[in-house]
């Protein structure tokens, strides 16, 4: 019996609820209008910002095939280790652009190209001047001109570049990446101007950088061939000194002995040498410890006469052949100019039709803010916070009812 007397009342207080309701509806309606006029007027007086999505693209594999000659010499030259070079020996280079990438891992490929590219965009350095040129920012609004670079600096720093790599459908498959530029902003003109200046500086930049980076491996190469040149010619040199050296103190050495064999009176070689009778052979054997004056001076003088009137003396020079064989093979090498001459037919050479990557501003997707989804929003809490303002109206008036009575 209580548990329907409990089912009654609660029917009723539905029913008591939905009338409250019913007769505060002018109440709620007026609260949800003004709540949407409210939110309508505010997204009105807003600017209009979009999301825009652009698109990073690298060169194709046509483009790169033009890279070919240059790649595999580059290669080459990377086969040698070229990170611990002295610095000392490329003191007079005057380098004032550091190269950003290494020299070891960098790759000419549309991957390599289009990973520089990214590093670049990444810089912010050719958005901050695109924000700047294409007036993204109102000068005069601002106290001083380091606000407005800061502004300008911060503006940059919400321009997004998101490279999204997706797994390979097989096990050894090559990875897929793409990359986009993303940004919110009012103006689509205005930044597709700033994309479009960005594309064209960022492939400038790339190609400055990477003329920059082969002139240094060049003049690098060179530097080093030329040291070898050099120590190669040093030692002839001292190859020269060194025999000039021996031989005068050898002719000095035979002149002695010859004046002392003179004094003797031995003119032929008077070095003991025995003899072994033999029916099919004759054996010497010479004491070799012997003073060397003993050789007798007519043929000790005829030594000097054969070692001072040498026409060419190189040939008696031990290890000089060697050496200039190293000369002339650094010499006849012809990598350095190749490698230059292949960089002319790369499309570094091309100042308009140069490509490292492109961003694909004209293809731009804008995202405009969903208002109806705000609207509808702020219908829902007009809702709700006039069923409040009813049900608490109708409370009030409830209780001071009960109070008069």
């Amino acid at each position: 019996m209580i548990k329907n007397i409990q089912i009654d009342s609660d029917e009723i207080n539905l029913v008591e609820l939905i009338q409250i309701i019913w007769k505060g509806k002018w109440r709620i309606i007026a609260v949800t209008v003004i709540m949407v006029i409210l939110v309508f007027g505010y997204e009105t007086s807003q600017t209009k910002n979009f999301e825009a999505t652009t698109a990073v693209e690298p060169i194709n594999i046509s483009e790169e095939s033009r890279y070919i000659s240059l790649y595999e010499l580059y290669n080459q030259m990377n086969s040698e280790s070229t990170e611990n070079y002295n610095e000392n020996e490329i003191s007079n280079m005057n380098m004032k652009d550091r190269q950003s990438f290494s020299l070891q891992t960098f790759q000419i490929s549309r991957n390599g190209l289009h990973s520089f590219f990214i590093e670049i965009l990444k810089e912010k350095s050719l958005f901050e001047e695109a924000i700047r040129k294409n007036n993204l920012l109102n000068v005069s609004k601002y106290s001083s001109e380091e606000k407005y670079n800061e502004a300008v600096t911060k503006l940059a720093s919400k321009i997004k570049i998101v490279t999204t790599v997706l797994p390979s459908e097989t096990e050894f498959g090559p990875e897929i990446s793409f990359t986009e530029i993303k940004f919110s902003y009012h103006n689509a003109q205005a930044w597709t101007n700033v994309l479009r200046y960005v594309s064209e500086n960022a492939n400038k930049v790339v190609k400055k950088k990477l003329h920059d980076h082969f002139d240094r491996l060049l003049l690098v190469k060179k530097i080093k061939r030329d040291n070898r040149l050099e120590d190669y010619e040093q030692k002839i040199k001292n190859l020269i000194d060194d025999y000039d050296r021996v031989t005068f103190d050898e002719i000095l050495y035979l002149k002695e002995q010859s004046e002392i064999a003179r004094k003797l009176g031995i003119a032929k070689n008077t070095i003991e040498v025995l003899t072994f009778g033999s029916q099919n052979a004759l054996l010497s054997n010479v004491n070799t410890d012997s003073p060397f004056y003993l050789r007798g001076y007519e043929a000790i003088e005829k030594e000097i006469s054969l070692i001072t009137s040498r026409i060419n003396k190189k040939a008696f020079i031990e290890g000089l052949y060697e050496t200039e064989k190293e000369i002339r093979s650094i010499k006849q090498d012809k990598f350095l100019e190749r490698m230059a001459s292949d960089i002319e037919l790369t499309p570094l050479a091309d100042n308009q039709n140069f490509t490292a990557s492109s961003i694909k501003f004209l293809t731009t997707q804008y995202k405009h803010e969903n208002k109806i989804k705000k609207l509808l929003f702020a219908m829902l809490i007009g809702l709700i916070i006039g069923l409040f303002i009813v049900l608490i109206a109708h409370s009030l008036e409830s209780s001071k009812t009960v109070r008069n009575n």
